[in-house]
């Protein structure tokens, strides 16, 4: 598939309807979209090139092949355009994976063959560098995806969970990132998930990965978490609840505030509406913006009581947060602090009102 996948994982994040997006295509979806997969060292910045007559012009850059790894060899030495959003931060020097496409199979791009025999898929973000360490497990799992696709699909099951938790586990951020993505993407796929996990045995594993030793970022295991929500049993409120107790950082506690707003269960609930009288502004502040959501509307006197809050952002989340929480009793706070003193509180408060009031009045789309 050549296009980016675009699955919404809904994670709570730090305003009130806020959501991550996974939407790129990852190291699988590339090497199926490219018909060839090689290992490169970029030799060049970044270049423009323009066609004489002023009729064209393209950004390129000029690679040095290192290893083919799927398909049909390029040359040694070549020059190549990336074909996507935005430009891949490479620079000379880098050693990287390229996903490739021949330019004369591409009508509209015939006419720059010539110049540049490839072009490739990748876009901004989708570097996929192989320095250290990182780029050892990037590169072994571009290899053992090699190998899977030459397996029929009813045999490669063992093997993608098996590759899926070895990036889950390595230190390479964006491997884990693919490895979350390819979760999702099989959780949407009609029976796709069910064959990867056919057991409790075969689940296992990647519940472990959600423990406090697991010594993975805490959003990578709220994810994680939320994938395998329900399958054989496992209960990803009650993994969320147990990270709530964890010795964490400031940052991995703002990050868990982050995602936790879009958990129903009561437990965590009480927990964020908790963290609003914390000493640290900026986590009452993460803490009221994940309280923005209909589900945590018996806290609405608890955020209420942030509206006087000393630093005006934590207030603004508040206010912010009570609009989103859509209940009669933040209904009736918004309408006292709009007929108020005149302020910029009174003035969000007659947004969010006025956003209320737009939201019941608006017809149901088909």
């Amino acid at each position: 598939m050549s296009r980016a996948v675009a699955v919404a994982l809904l994670l709570g994040a730090a305003t009130a309807h806020a959501h991550v997006v996974i939407q790129q295509p990852g190291l699988r979806q590339l090497m199926q979209a490219g018909t060839t997969t090689a290992i490169v060292e970029i030799t060049s910045p970044l270049r423009l090139w323009s066609a004489p007559d002023g009729s064209d012009r393209q950004e390129y850059f000029t690679v040095r092949t290192v290893e083919t790894v799927v398909g049909e060899a390029p040359p040694a030495r070549f020059d190549v355009f990336p074909h996507g959003e935005g430009l891949p931060a490479w620079q000379p020097g880098d050693v990287a994976l390229l996903f490739l496409e021949a330019t004369a199979s591409r009508p509209e791009m015939a006419g720059l063959a010539t110049r540049f025999p490839y072009y490739t898929i990748q876009q901004a973000g989708q570097e996929w560098k192989l320095t250290g360490a990182d780029g050892d497990a990037i590169r072994g799992a571009v290899l053992a995806y090699r190998a899977l696709a030459a397996k029929p699909a009813a045999e490669g099951a063992p093997g993608l969970r098996e590759l899926l938790l070895r990036s889950l586990r390595s230190g390479a951020q964006s491997l884990r990132e693919d490895a979350i993505a390819e979760l999702v993407r099989a959780k949407d796929a009609p029976g796709a998930f069910a064959g990867l996990f056919p057991g409790r045995a075969d689940l296992t594993p990647f519940t472990a990965l959600v423990a406090p030793d697991a010594g993975l970022p805490v959003t990578t295991r709220v994810a994680l978490a939320r994938i395998l929500d329900g399958l054989h049993g496992f209960d990803a409120d009650a993994a969320i609840r147990a990270l709530t107790t964890e010795p964490l950082s400031a940052g991995e506690r703002a990050q868990l505030v982050r995602v936790a707003g879009a958990s129903q269960d009561p437990g965590i609930s009480v927990w964020l509406a908790s963290l609003l009288v914390e000493p640290d502004a900026a986590l009452r502040r993460e803490a009221a913006y994940a309280l923005g959501h209909p589900w945590h509307a018996a806290h609405a006197q608890a955020l209420a009581t942030r509206l006087a809050d000393p630093d005006s952002t934590v207030a603004r989340a508040a206010l912010r947060s009570l609009g989103a929480q859509e209940s009669p009793e933040a209904s009736a706070i918004l309408r006292r602090v709009a007929g108020g003193d005149p302020g910029f509180l009174r003035q969000l408060a007659e947004a969010e009102l006025r956003r209320a009031t737009a939201g019941q009045q608006a017809p149901q789309a088909p």
